[in-house]
Protein backbone atom coordinates (compact mmCIF):
# COMPACT_ATOMS: atom_id res chain seq x y z
CA UNK A 1 0.00 0.00 0.00
CA UNK A 2 1.27 3.06 -0.87
CA UNK A 3 2.05 5.95 1.74
CA UNK A 4 0.45 8.96 2.19
CA UNK A 5 3.09 11.77 2.93
CA UNK A 6 1.46 13.29 6.53
CA UNK A 7 -1.27 10.70 6.54
CA UNK A 8 -0.27 9.23 9.44
CA UNK A 9 0.74 12.12 11.44
CA UNK A 10 -2.31 13.92 10.61
CA UNK A 11 -4.15 10.78 12.27
CA UNK A 12 -2.06 11.18 15.36
CA UNK A 13 -3.17 14.78 15.92
CA UNK A 14 -6.46 14.24 15.42
CA UNK A 15 -7.04 11.07 17.62
CA UNK A 16 -5.34 13.26 20.12
CA UNK A 17 -7.10 15.97 19.95
CA UNK A 18 -9.95 13.59 20.08
CA UNK A 19 -8.96 12.09 23.30
CA UNK A 20 -8.24 15.39 24.78
CA UNK A 21 -11.75 16.44 24.21
CA UNK A 22 -13.39 13.44 25.70
CA UNK A 23 -10.97 13.55 28.78
CA UNK A 24 -11.82 17.30 29.22
CA UNK A 25 -15.44 16.46 29.21
CA UNK A 26 -15.15 13.60 31.01
CA UNK A 27 -13.41 15.36 33.82
CA UNK A 28 -16.65 18.12 33.36
CA UNK A 29 -18.93 15.43 34.17
CA UNK A 30 -17.51 13.61 37.01
CA UNK A 31 -16.98 17.49 38.46
CA UNK A 32 -20.85 18.28 38.29
CA UNK A 33 -21.28 14.49 39.83
CA UNK A 34 -19.30 15.27 42.36
CA UNK A 35 -20.14 18.93 43.29
CA UNK A 36 -24.21 18.72 42.72
CA UNK A 37 -23.52 16.39 45.65
CA UNK A 38 -24.86 19.07 47.62
CA UNK A 39 -28.90 20.37 46.13
CA UNK A 40 -27.11 23.60 46.38
CA UNK A 41 -24.64 23.97 44.29
CA UNK A 42 -25.13 24.76 40.45
CA UNK A 43 -22.53 24.41 38.41
CA UNK A 44 -21.95 26.96 34.89
CA UNK A 45 -19.24 25.71 32.26
CA UNK A 46 -17.52 29.27 31.65
CA UNK A 47 -15.64 28.55 27.73
CA UNK A 48 -13.93 31.44 27.31
CA UNK A 49 -12.47 31.73 30.39
CA UNK A 50 -8.71 30.46 29.76
CA UNK A 51 -8.08 29.76 33.73
CA UNK A 52 -11.38 28.47 34.91
CA UNK A 53 -13.52 25.96 33.64
CA UNK A 54 -16.62 26.31 35.75
CA UNK A 55 -18.53 28.57 38.09
CA UNK A 56 -20.61 27.26 41.03
CA UNK A 57 -22.97 28.89 42.44
CA UNK A 58 -23.61 28.08 46.00
CA UNK A 59 -27.14 28.88 47.76
CA UNK A 60 -27.80 27.34 51.38
CA UNK A 61 -31.63 26.96 51.88
CA UNK A 62 -32.77 30.10 53.37
CA UNK A 63 -29.89 31.77 52.85
CA UNK A 64 -29.82 34.87 50.75
CA UNK A 65 -25.93 35.64 49.96
CA UNK A 66 -24.80 34.34 46.48
CA UNK A 67 -21.47 32.41 47.24
CA UNK A 68 -19.36 32.10 44.15
CA UNK A 69 -15.95 30.25 43.03
CA UNK A 70 -14.76 29.06 40.25
CA UNK A 71 -13.03 25.65 39.30
CA UNK A 72 -10.23 24.51 37.35
CA UNK A 73 -10.59 21.16 36.06
CA UNK A 74 -7.75 18.69 35.04
CA UNK A 75 -8.27 15.09 34.04
CA UNK A 76 -5.48 12.56 33.07
CA UNK A 77 -5.84 8.98 31.60
CA UNK A 78 -3.38 7.72 34.02
CA UNK A 79 -4.16 6.14 37.61
CA UNK A 80 -3.82 8.57 40.80
CA UNK A 81 -4.25 5.59 43.63
CA UNK A 82 -3.19 7.88 46.42
CA UNK A 83 -3.60 11.90 47.29
CA UNK A 84 0.12 11.94 47.68
CA UNK A 85 -0.09 10.80 43.26
CA UNK A 86 -2.61 13.63 42.32
CA UNK A 87 -0.28 16.22 44.74
CA UNK A 88 2.68 15.39 42.16
CA UNK A 89 0.15 15.74 38.90
CA UNK A 90 -0.68 18.54 40.15
CA UNK A 91 2.10 20.55 41.12
CA UNK A 92 4.13 19.35 37.94
CA UNK A 93 1.29 21.01 36.07
CA UNK A 94 1.37 24.44 38.10
CA UNK A 95 4.98 24.25 37.28
CA UNK A 96 4.38 24.48 33.80
CA UNK A 97 2.15 27.11 33.89
CA UNK A 98 2.90 30.59 32.81
CA UNK A 99 0.64 32.55 33.93
CA UNK A 100 -2.14 32.88 36.58
CA UNK A 101 -4.80 34.72 36.86
CA UNK A 102 -5.92 35.81 40.36
CA UNK A 103 -10.26 36.28 40.79
CA UNK A 104 -11.58 37.85 43.68
CA UNK A 105 -13.25 34.67 44.92
CA UNK A 106 -11.97 31.44 45.77
CA UNK A 107 -10.71 28.86 43.24
CA UNK A 108 -10.75 25.15 43.97
CA UNK A 109 -8.82 22.60 41.25
CA UNK A 110 -10.18 19.32 40.74
CA UNK A 111 -8.40 16.70 39.11
CA UNK A 112 -10.18 12.87 37.91
CA UNK A 113 -7.96 9.96 36.57
CA UNK A 114 -10.09 8.69 33.95
CA UNK A 115 -8.46 5.30 34.76
CA UNK A 116 -10.76 4.40 37.56
CA UNK A 117 -13.03 7.84 38.45
CA UNK A 118 -10.93 8.53 41.28
CA UNK A 119 -11.14 12.19 42.14
CA UNK A 120 -9.26 14.96 44.29
CA UNK A 121 -9.54 18.84 45.14
CA UNK A 122 -7.07 21.05 46.09
CA UNK A 123 -7.25 24.84 46.52
CA UNK A 124 -5.53 27.34 43.96
CA UNK A 125 -7.21 30.73 45.61
CA UNK A 126 -7.76 29.29 48.98
CA UNK A 127 -11.08 31.09 50.94
CA UNK A 128 -9.44 31.55 54.76
CA UNK A 129 -9.76 33.59 57.45
CA UNK A 130 -6.92 35.33 59.22
CA UNK A 131 -6.10 35.51 63.08
CA UNK A 132 -8.40 38.56 63.43
CA UNK A 133 -10.86 36.32 61.89
CA UNK A 134 -11.27 38.10 58.49
CA UNK A 135 -11.47 36.50 55.19
CA UNK A 136 -9.01 36.54 52.85
CA UNK A 137 -7.85 34.43 50.11
CA UNK A 138 -4.56 32.73 49.89
CA UNK A 139 -2.90 31.90 46.59
CA UNK A 140 -1.53 28.50 47.10
CA UNK A 141 1.73 27.76 45.21
CA UNK A 142 1.99 24.44 46.37
CA UNK A 143 -0.87 22.25 46.34
CA UNK A 144 -2.70 20.23 49.38
CA UNK A 145 -4.57 17.49 48.09
CA UNK A 146 -7.47 15.43 49.56
CA UNK A 147 -9.83 12.99 48.01
CA UNK A 148 -12.83 14.04 46.39
CA UNK A 149 -15.47 12.93 48.80
CA UNK A 150 -19.27 14.00 50.05
CA UNK A 151 -16.29 14.95 53.23
CA UNK A 152 -14.65 16.70 51.20
CA UNK A 153 -17.51 18.31 49.79
CA UNK A 154 -18.95 19.25 52.96
CA UNK A 155 -15.63 20.40 53.48
CA UNK A 156 -15.18 23.01 51.11
CA UNK A 157 -18.64 24.02 51.19
CA UNK A 158 -18.47 24.73 55.11
CA UNK A 159 -14.85 26.79 53.96
CA UNK A 160 -16.96 28.49 51.73
CA UNK A 161 -19.61 29.28 53.92
CA UNK A 162 -17.57 30.55 56.81
CA UNK A 163 -15.56 32.88 54.28
CA UNK A 164 -18.52 34.50 52.55
CA UNK A 165 -20.15 35.00 55.45
CA UNK A 166 -17.51 36.97 57.32
CA UNK A 167 -16.95 38.85 53.80
CA UNK A 168 -21.03 39.77 53.73
CA UNK A 169 -20.45 41.03 57.34
CA UNK A 170 -17.76 42.81 56.44
CA UNK A 171 -19.26 44.73 53.87
CA UNK A 172 -22.47 44.78 55.64
CA UNK A 173 -24.96 43.45 53.03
Amino acid sequence: MPRIEGFHNKVFIMTRMKSTYFLEHRAQALANVFLMGRNSITTYTIPEMEDIDLLARFLPEADEHEKLFAVVLKGTPTPLPSEHDAALYLNQWAKRRKHVHKFPFPILILVFSMYNDDGYYAWQLEPLLNSSREPILSFCTSYEVNKATKKGLDSISDQISEWYDKQYERLSI
